[in-house]
């Protein structure tokens, strides 16, 4: 069986590396044992800025959850 170097939701480990430092740029915390990334003060996704944002949802796709704050 061929390796072709995929892991977690098809990310390779570089690729997971290179969105958790994006991540954390954005002073979100993130939980890689738990995959949760905890974005604190938004509500709702579209309130992340754009940046952001993506890389969010490049890990949400991965299967990572998103702790939003509910007010």
């Amino acid at each position: 069986m061929k390796k072709d170097g995929l892991k977690k939701g098809g990310l390779t480990q570089s690729r997971l590396n290179y969105l958790y430092r994006k991540v954390r740029e954005a002073n979100f915390v993130i939980d890689p044992g738990l995959r949760e990334i905890d974005v604190n003060p938004y509500q709702s996704f579209q309130e992340i800025p754009v940046g952001p944002r993506y890389y969010v949802g490049q890990l949400m796709k991965a299967g990572f959850n998103v702790q939003l704050k509910i007010r």
